[in-house]
């Protein structure tokens, strides 16, 4: 368990109340995987990868029967499976040499991909948490998936770098995230598990070496700034939804040697 699943005080964020459990147990997990791996030139790849894992005595967030309806952290019954695949490719889509004197200038463009894809599923023991523990629950379900598991995640980026001398070039990154629906926390006494919607983000990077010391540096993220939802789902009620908003900065490094 982690420190903050195990500290016998609250933990109160903005909209939600979660407490330690000193009486959670270790975790038993055992792990097996097999990846392929190829790389066609310098700086490329395609791989694929599949794995599974066997938690034993698997920790969750759980919604404890309590008239203010916090969260605390249990575990939650005897095992919990997760099988799933994951795919990665990286490619120089094309790449540009330029003799100036005796400097080689170089211009290049490159793009990556991953994904990956889940399966989780464990059993919920209401005795188990009541025997074992001071806290009392209620689970909807006989069944379900690990918190915090997506079954679906995305990644891509594209990137140009160029140089216009031997100490200035400059770099330009899009990168994009995307993570399917996951479990917050387990539902109880007839209510449905809390659900964190799927979403993604979009972030622009861009980098700058304009002589030997000087150095710019631009960064602009969740660009897309898209709506954060949580739901409730077998009540299919919103219990949360917001902004993160767009965060914007800018950097200068001035080399003093």
């Amino acid at each position: 368990p982690q420190y903050k699943e195990r500290a016998p005080f609250q933990f109160e964020e903005v909209t939600q109340i979660k407490f330690g459990n000193p009486d959670l147990d270790l975790s038993t997990n055992y792990n097996a995987d097999i990846r392929w791996e190829y790389f066609p030139k310098r700086e490329e790849v395609i791989s694929v990868t599949g794995f599974g894992k066997i938690i034993q005595n698997p920790i969750n967030e759980v919604v404890v029967a309590s008239a203010t309806n916090d969260i605390s952290y249990v575990n939650t019954g005897k095992q919990a499976t997760v099988l799933g695949a994951e795919f990665e490719i990286r490619k120089s889509l094309f790449v540009k040499e330029l003799e100036k004197g005796d400097d080689i200038l170089k211009s290049k463009l490159s793009a990556g991909f991953n994904a990956s894809y889940m399966y989780s599923n464990q059993d919920f023991d209401r005795s188990k948490v009541i025997n074992e523990t001071n806290l009392n629950v209620n689970f909807t379900n006989k069944e379900g998936k690990l918190t915090g598991a997506s079954d679906l995640i995305l990644n891509a980026d594209v990137t140009y770098t160029k140089d216009f001398s031997k100490t200035a070039n400059i770099l330009a990154t899009l990168t994009y995230n995307y993570f399917s629906d996951r479990v917050y926390a387990i539902g109880s006494a007839g209510k449905g598990d809390l659900i964190d919607k799927g979403i993604g983000s979009l972030d622009l990077i861009l980098k700058s070496q304009i002589s030997k010391k000087i150095k710019l540096g631009l960064l602009i993220k969740n660009v897309l700034n898209p709506t954060v939802k949580r739901i409730q789902d077998i009540q299919n009620t919103e219990v949360l939804s917001f902004k993160n908003g767009v965060n914007a900065s800018f950097s200068l490094t001035y080399k003093l040697d």
